[in-house]
C-alpha cells in the first residue's frame, strides 16, 4: 500500500478516536488517568483536579489560556532534595500558580484549615487546628463544583481500596513522612459502602463488573471478554475506616509526647488539604 494512503488512514483513525474537549463525551475517570513517575504525586494530583474542574485535558488548556510554560517543566523534582514540592501541597500549589497564572486565575484555591501563625504566652495558650477533620472534608465536598486535593499520611492501597500502611519487616514504625497526594472527587455510596471517591495517579486493574460500579461506561470489548481487566485510576476510602483513624489521631494530638509523634507514624490522617473551585 502506498505510504500516502497509509498516512491518510492513520489521520482518519486518529480523528475518530480523539475526544472532543468540552463535549458530552468527557469522562473524568476515563480521560484523566495518569501513571506518575517518581515522587511526582502532588504535581499530577493537581493536574488531575484542574482537568476535572475545567472539563478538558491540560495541554489544550495551556494553549487556550496562552501559558508559555509546559507541565513537564513544572512537574520536576530534584532527586537530591526530598522537600522540593513533590512531597507537599503547600509548596506545590504556589508553584503551580507561578508557572500557570492564567489557569490559576480561573480557579479559587483554599487551604483547609487555613495556615495560622499563633503566639503562645505563659498566661494564654492558643489552640490551633493543624490537620483537616472529617467534618472539614464532608463540608467541602458538599459545596457544588468543589474538588479536593489531599496529602494523606501513612497511605497504602489494596487494589482500588485505600488502606493504612504498615511497617516493613524489621521496622517498628513507619517513616515520619510517608504520604501520598491524591485528588478527591466526591462522597458517595459505592457497592453498598459509604466512601470517599478519589482519582489517583497510579493505575490499577479491575474487573469490568466492578468498573461499572465505579462509574465507567460499558465498552464493546468488555462484552467479548468478560474476564478481561480494565485500567482505572479510581480509589475508594471507606468513611467508617477514615473516621476511626482520624478519631484515634485527633485524640493523640491532645496528649503529651510521645503520643502525638507516634500517631503521626501509625495512623492514617490528612496532613494537608486544599479545596479547588472554578471561578465563574
Amino acid at each position: 500500500m502506498p505510504k500516502r494512503k497509509t498516512k491518510r488512514r492513520r489521520r482518519r483513525r486518529r480523528r475518530k478516536t480523539r475526544k472532543k474537549v468540552g463535549s458530552g463525551a468527557w469522562k473524568s475517570w476515563e480521560c484523566t488517568c495518569y501513571q506518575q513517575k517518581g515522587d511526582t504525586c502532588c504535581f499530577y494530583s493537581l493536574r488531575t483536579a484542574v482537568e476535572i474542574l475545567m472539563g478538558q485535558k491540560f495541554n489544550p488548556l495551556l494553549k487556550e489560556c496562552k501559558e508559555p510554560e509546559k507541565f513537564k517543566d513544572f512537574a520536576w523534582c530534584d532527586p537530591n532534595k526530598k522537600d522540593s514540592g513533590a512531597e507537599n501541597l503547600d509548596s506545590t500549589i504556589p508553584l503551580f500558580q507561578e508557572y500557570f497564572p492564567n489557569i490559576s486565575s480561573k480557579i479559587k484555591f483554599t487551604r483547609i484549615p487555613a495556615e495560622q501563625t499563633q503566639r503562645t504566652t505563659r498566661r494564654k495558650k492558643v489552640a490551633s487546628q493543624l490537620f483537616p477533620t472529617y467534618k472539614n472534608i464532608t463540608d467541602a465536598l458538599a459545596e457544588k463544583g468543589t474538588i479536593l486535593v489531599m496529602l494523606i499520611q501513612n497511605y497504602d492501597n489494596s487494589g482500588v481500596e485505600i488502606v493504612k500502611a504498615t511497617p516493613e519487616e524489621g521496622q517498628r514504625k513507619m517513616a515520619l513522612f510517608n504520604g501520598h497526594c491524591i485528588t478527591c472527587m466526591k462522597h458517595q455510596v459505592v457497592d453498598g459502602s459509604d466512601c470517599l471517591v478519589f482519582l489517583d495517579t497510579n493505575k490499577e486493574k479491575v474487573l469490568p463488573a466492578f468498573a461499572k460500579i465505579l462509574g465507567h461506561t460499558e465498552k464493546a470489548s468488555w462484552r467479548k471478554k468478560p474476564t478481561k481487566k480494565v485500567t482505572t485510576c479510581i480509589k475508594l476510602l471507606p468513611t467508617k475506616f477514615l473516621q476511626s483513624e482520624l478519631a484515634i489521631f485527633e485524640a493523640a494530638q491532645k496528649e503529651v509526647d510521645p503520643a502525638p509523634a507516634n500517631a503521626l507514624r501509625q495512623n492514617l490522617h490528612i496532613q494537608e488539604m486544599w479545596k479547588l473551585k472554578r471561578i465563574g
